[in-house]
């Protein structure tokens, strides 16, 4: 089987697929599928297809190009059990199952934020549903926290509650922005009059009454296509 993503192709020996499915999310560079847990071996930037081995891992591609015969030649390499010639230009390198290792996944950084609230509860939650999107979390208990954790971590984007004890959300976005210069959302149920005061000051506010999807989505479109 030939497969693809951006910038590799790269054959899989059809002895040793269990089967191939539709992408699904993942958590902690593992996937569940069918009831039952895979650990992804490779994972091309633009998942669409996840093909399961006869080791139980998980190979995650952009494109399935086809199943094709072709002339294998044993030549070793890191990851890679040799060369097949078939309908290409070029030989296509054949994936070594037995002995690759997860460093060849081809990972992305999680992106870093800091979530900035008073509320237990709020951190607690929101904290798990952005941990299961793939992004690393750093929680603070109100302003002053906030901005303390920024001496010792750098962050990509910062959500950031308004009614807080100590230093308001408000005041804590703009001593933020003055002095890092990273996205904020300012995540709260303030009245109708403030959400313009925070829009001005944040790079845009959400209401924590919006559902959970609205969050992550914002999120996303703020850290760009770096993290898609």
């Amino acid at each position: 089987m030939i497969v693809k993503d951006a910038k590799k192709t790269f054959a899989i020996e059809t002895s040793n697929i269990l089967f191939v499915e539709k992408y699904k999310e993942e958590i902690n560079n593992k996937i569940l599928i069918k009831d039952r847990i895979y650990e992804i071996m490779y994972k091309s930037k633009k998942p669409n297809f996840v093909v399961i081995t006869k080791n139980n891992k998980a190979i995650v591609v952009e494109k399935i190009i086809g199943i094709f015969d072709g002339k294998f030649v044993p030549k070793e390499f890191p990851n890679i059990k040799g060369f097949v010639k078939n309908i290409f230009s070029f030989p296509v390198p054949v994936l070594d199952l037995q002995n690759i290792k997860n460093e060849f996944v081809e990972s992305k950084t999680k992106p870093k934020i800091l979530l900035i609230d008073d509320s237990v509860t709020t951190r607690k939650i929101v904290s798990k549903l952005l941990e299961k999107y793939n992004f690393e979390v750093t929680t603070a208990k109100d302003g002053v926290d906030g901005i303390e954790k920024f001496k010792n971590e750098k962050f990509d984007l910062v959500i950031c509650d308004v009614e807080m004890p100590n230093l308001g959300g408000f005041e804590t976005a703009k001593r933020i922005k003055n002095q890092y210069n990273v996205p904020i959302i300012l995540f709260s149920t303030i009245s109708k009059e403030n959400i313009q005061k925070a829009i001005n000051i944040a790079d845009t506010f959400i209401s924590k009454d919006e559902p959970p999807t609205v969050l992550v989505n914002t999120i996303r479109k703020l850290l760009g296509e770096s993290y898609e």
